[in-house]
This record gives C-alpha cells, sequence and structure tokens, in this order.
C-alpha cells in the first residue's frame, strides 16, 4: 500500500458534465476536485510510463497489471510554508449563517421525527432541522473541513461551532481563450472559438493545495510525474506517510454515515441494499441490519470518462456527491461489524469501487 501527494506543475482542467461545442457554448464549465475516476486513470497512466511491457501486453488485451489497483483514501493537503494539514470535503448536515464571513463556522443540523401535522416530501421517518435562532443559513457545498474538525465531528458532535474553509480559498481560476484546430491542417477553424476556467491549485498567499491518495495493488516509484486532466498538463508526486485512520470512538445504536467521495448507486440516491418501503437493510459486508432514518444530500454530480481499452467515452452516470451524509439506526446486530467491514473495504459503492467512489467513515449521531 502507498500513499502519495500529487501537486500540479501548471493550470488543470477538470471537464464538468454540461456539454461544450465549440462555436456554439463557448464558455467550458471546469470542476474540483477531480472525480476519483480521474485520479485513477492518472496512476494507472504513471504506471504504465515506466512499464512499457506492460503497457503493450494491456494494448494487446493479454494482461492488465492494474486491474486490482484500488484507491482507499483521497483528501487534500494545504500546504504553507512551514505546515501541512489534509482536508476533506464538508459534511452536508453542516450549514452557516454566511460562508462569506471572515470567522467561518458551521454547526449541525438536527435530527427529529417528522410531524403528523406537517408536509413534507420527505419518506424517511425523520427530517434535518435547522434551529428557530438561525432564520438565514447556507449549506457547506464547495468547503472543506480540517482532518481535526472530521475527527471531531465524528467523534464528538455537539452544538460548538465546526471551522471550515471554502474551495475558493484555496485556489485560483484563470481564464483561457482557445480556438478549435482542423484535424488535417493543423490550422485554426473558423468560428471555433472557446473559453475555459483553468484551475491553480494554489492561492495569492501561495498555499497549495495538493491531493493526497492511498492506494493498493500497485507500486509506484518514490517520485515521479504523472498527466492529469484536460490536456495532459503535468504534476509531480512524492510518496508521504500515510494518514492515521479516523477510528471511531463510540458505541450506540445510531450512527451516520459520511462520504468523503462521490458515490455511485443503481437507484440514484438510495444503496441498493436498503428496501425503498420499509428503508431496511442489511449494511455491505456484514450481517448488520439497519433503519435509514434521514440523510443530507447535495445536488448528484456527473461522472464520465474514456475507456482506454474500447477507445470510447465511458456512459455519463450521477453520483451522489462528496460530503453527504445518511443517519441509520442499527435492528439487529452491533456498530463494531460495520466499523470493522469499512477498515477491510472502505467504499460503499455499488460499482466501480476500486476507482475510489463512495468512500466513507462512521460518525455519531448527537
Amino acid at each position: 500500500m502507498q500513499t502519495i501527494n500529487i501537486s500540479a506543475l501548471d493550470t488543470l482542467f477538470f471537464r464538468g458534465g454540461k456539454p461544450f461545442t465549440m462555436g456554439q457554448e463557448t464558455t467550458g464549465s471546469g470542476l474540483f476536485p477531480p472525480s476519483p475516476s480521474v485520479i485513477y486513470g492518472a496512476l494507472r497512466t504513471a504506471y504504465f510510463a515506466d512499464n512499457q511491457m506492460d503497457f503493450k501486453q494491456f494494448q494487446m488485451n493479454v494482461k492488465d497489471a492494474t486491474e486490482h489497483l484500488t484507491v482507499r483514501h483521497i483528501a487534500y493537503l494545504k500546504r504553507a510554508k512551514r505546515t501541512s494539514k489534509l482536508y476533506f470535503p464538508a459534511p452536508l448536515d453542516l450549514i452557516t449563517e454566511d460562508k462569506k464571513a471572515k470567522d467561518k463556522k458551521a454547526f449541525l443540523l438536527q435530527a427529529e421525527d417528522l410531524k403528523k401535522d406537517e408536509i413534507s416530501n420527505s419518506k424517511t421517518p425523520q427530517i434535518l432541522r435547522i434551529g428557530t435562532d438561525k432564520p438565514k443559513v447556507e449549506d457547506l457545498s464547495d468547503a472543506f473541513i480540517s482532518e481535526d474538525t472530521l475527527e471531531e465531528y465524528l467523534n464528538s458532535p455537539s452544538n460548538k461551532d465546526f471551522l471550515f474553509e471554502n474551495l475558493e480559498d484555496f485556489i485560483t481560476v484563470e481564464p483561457k481563450v482557445g480556438v478549435g484546430l482542423n484535424r488535417k491542417t493543423r490550422t485554426a477553424e473558423e468560428g471555433q472559438l472557446y473559453f475555459i476556467g483553468m484551475t491553480r491549485p494554489r492561492n495569492k498567499e501561495n498555499i497549495i493545495f495538493d491531493i493526497n491518495i492511498t492506494f493498493s495493488d500497485l507500486e509506484l516509484p518514490d517520485n515521479g510525474v504523472l498527466r492529469m486532466g484536460g490536456e495532459g498538463k503535468g504534476a509531480t508526486y512524492q510518496v508521504t506517510t500515510p494518514m492515521q485512520q479516523l477510528q471511531p470512538d463510540f458505541e450506540s445504536t445510531t450512527f451516520k454515515l459520511y462520504l468523503s467521495t462521490p458515490t455511485l448507486f443503481k437507484a440514484g440516491w438510495l444503496p441498493k441494499w436498503i428496501d425503498k418501503d420499509t428503508f431496511t437493510g442489511t449494511f455491505p459486508n456484514t450481517n448488520t441490519k439497519v433503519k435509514l432514518t434521514t440523510c443530507a444530500i447535495g445536488k448528484p454530480v456527473s461522472i464520465g470518462g474514456f475507456d482506454v481499452k474500447k477507445q470510447q467515452p465511458k456512459p455519463m452516470l450521477r453520483a451522489v456527491p462528496a460530503g453527504s451524509v445518511y443517519y441509520f439506526e442499527i435492528e439487529n446486530g452491533n456498530i463494531k461489524d460495520i466499523i470493522d467491514a469499512l477498515k477491510k473495504s472502505p467504499s460503499i459503492c455499488e460499482y466501480r469501487e476500486k476507482e475510489g467512489f463512495g468512500l466513507g467513515f462512521i460518525g455519531k449521531i448527537k
């Protein structure tokens, strides 16, 4: 098992799900952080660049030396001159009164039973409520919390505030104007002007925002160069000390599942192991029966990609976004079995789980 930090050498561009055709819709939308599949592809490409014989076997469909590669952890490393700290997407059951405030503090929504006289389109038995003393709030999409804050959020939820940072505090978006080229003559095509926003994972104070990954069943050199995203921009990587696994430190019949990466469920927002009528099911890789009581889910994100072996785009899929949180109640079994299951297999994704989708952490419910 290896852990590496990936640091961009230049601006990066990761395509979003919005259609983009030069000359028609001239603005291309990008996203950051990249999809786990982009990181997965970069790791495979870096391996094949150093192992040409394995790549030839892959091209001839003889053997894929990277077929067992599994991404087990994805976080983001904030690097300043003398300090560094890991960050994760902010849980979506945290909200704030003002995302732009200088003092960035968030607080927990409260899970409560849905009253009989209340009208709601929620199908779960509970909903997440905002206190009456908070008349105006904002969600924490495109926000991050530190590793220390995440550990506190998972093990010691309380009425105290949780500190967060906005994504825009870590990156700089730089505009780029380009023009499409004729594939035969390599000259500019008329009416093919386009505009995209490139992302530089570094802010004006020279704070760098790296990607921190732990993976198994693949061995890379201790340092090197790889390509990422649109235009194959360069990045360096360096083997580093793995993050200490966040250990749930509580015993309870209720818990929350926080998803640190986008997650692909065949039924949309609901895992297939949860019955859509009773909201009960058996947690993956355990015999523990649980009931979904409520959840905090953001807008779905589009996941695509390119199949190198088939030389064609992969089907566009809709994923539950990173930061989404599911609340559960244990009906039969114990939480230790669930904790142990996630240690062995940290992804609860229903397909493409090796790529790093669906990485989750168990947390305590207040």
